[in-house]
């Protein structure tokens, strides 16, 4: 079951908003250069206009399904079961998995767009954030970001992603070869310093 879930963990991760952990666990971001009250109101409003609040969820939903639709075409092709009540429970699976990845992600949207919009003040001079606006308020600009996060559910995107899901499942088992070899290397040699440490005699 790993096998069939494991991939599909790892891309909703990667499209996921950032920051698993509580607000108050989260750590708290140093050496970030200050921020512009008036470059974040600009920043806030670009975010408004171009991704509104009460739209949000919704459009993060419809990534993490199109993501998920694809992933799981890729391992099918990968590793075909043949086994339709296997594959059913798979799909059940995924399903719980993507609902509870889907709370996570709705919790953290307010603090997620928050961060961007002070990236967005620290990323651009209240100029440009003046013309982004200008942008994101004309027919075209509405369109260009409702648009840009839907563009992976396009054929030549969702073919594109399939393939390099297909090249990573594959290189995956001697990554984790790997990664384990190094692992057991390492705890092999901090036991033998510990033991050498402790047989030691005491002058």
């Amino acid at each position: 079951m790993k096998k069939y879930l494991g991939p599909i963990f790892g891309a909703l991760l990667a499209i996921s908003l950032p920051g698993a952990a509580t607000a108050q666990d989260a750590p708290k971001a140093t050496g970030a250069a200050t921020v512009n009250p008036a470059s974040l109101a600009l920043a806030r409003q670009i975010l408004t206009v171009a991704f509104p609040p009460e739209r949000r969820e919704a459009m993060y939903a419809r990534v993490m399904n199109s993501i998920v639709t694809q992933v799981r075409a890729s391992m099918e092709k990968a590793h075909p079961s043949g086994d339709k009540e296997f594959d059913a429970l798979v799909d059940r699976e995924m399903h719980h998995m993507v609902d509870e990845m889907q709370q996570i992600v709705d919790a953290h949207i307010p603090d997620y767009f928050e961060g961007m919009a002070r990236a967005y003040s620290r990323s651009f001079s209240p100029d440009e954030l003046k013309q982004i606006l200008a942008f994101a308020q004309t027919p075209t600009g509405q369109r260009y970001f409702q648009r840009s996060t839907t563009l992976v559910q396009d054929p030549d995107v969702a073919a594109a992603n399939q393939r390099m899901m297909a090249d990573m499942q594959a290189k995956l088992p001697e990554m984790t070869r790997q990664m384990m070899e190094d692992v057991k290397a390492y705890v092999a040699k901090k036991d033998e310093k510990k033991q050498s440490s402790v047989l030691e005699p005491v002058n």
